[in-house]
């Protein structure tokens, strides 16, 4: 499979599982609804908890995998409801708006601040 023919799949999927972030940002990108479950590494966590909270992605993390949880989502994503169009649409605008090293900048301070307040919490 060429990068093109992927991209075409992730357009022409009703619904994609996202592990990691260029499958994140491309399935955003393309309005493609997507369910989030980020693997171990700290920037995939990081997008998913982000689109998450703004309300343009549904996360799950590993260990609250379940069928049940996943039919959930995929039912919610397969039944065309407004509120579906509008976590695509916004998803798609985050991460296609620009300010590329304006929205870099902010997610490093969140990080940093986070990790500042995690080191205070164990002193």
């Amino acid at each position: 499979t060429t990068p093109q023919e992927a991209l075409c799949y992730t357009r022409a999927a009703s619904i994609v599982i996202a592990e990691g972030t260029s499958t994140m940002h491309e399935a955003a990108a393309l309005r493609t609804p997507a369910l989030l479950i980020p693997g171990t590494i700290q920037e995939a966590t990081l997008l998913a908890q982000s689109l998450a909270r703004e309300g343009a992605g549904e996360m799950l993390e590993i260990k609250a995998v379940t069928a049940e949880a996943v039919a959930t989502i995929f039912r919610e994503a397969l039944s065309g409801s407004t509120a579906r169009s509008a976590m695509t649409s916004l998803a798609h605008d985050l991460v296609t708006s620009g300010g590329g090293a304006m929205a870099a900048a902010k997610l490093v301070l969140e990080v940093a601040e986070r990790q500042k307040t995690a080191r205070r919490a164990a002193a």
